[in-house]
């Protein structure tokens, strides 16, 4: 292959498809059908309260990401 000249191979083209094409996912609120332990979620506050920089927010931010992290929990 000669790469001193351009290919005379074409490359496929595809469709750019833009976030306005795209249909919303249908949201529901998941929050009540989850159950909340407390203590779990007490021990991951604790837990972010340490840290450098999550340690800086307040108290209901804590609580709040303690509790997202805790709906994802695996």
């Amino acid at each position: 292959m000669n790469f001193g000249t351009p290919s005379t191979a074409s490359l496929p083209t595809y469709s750019t498809v833009t976030a306005s094409d795209q249909p919303l996912p249908l949201m529901v609120d998941v929050t009540g059908a989850i159950p909340v332990a407390d203590k779990m979620i007490e021990e991951c506050k604790t837990w972010l309260s340490f840290h450098r920089v999550w340690g800086q927010l307040p108290t209901t931010a804590l609580q709040a990401i303690a509790q997202s992290i805790y709906r994802f929990r695996g």
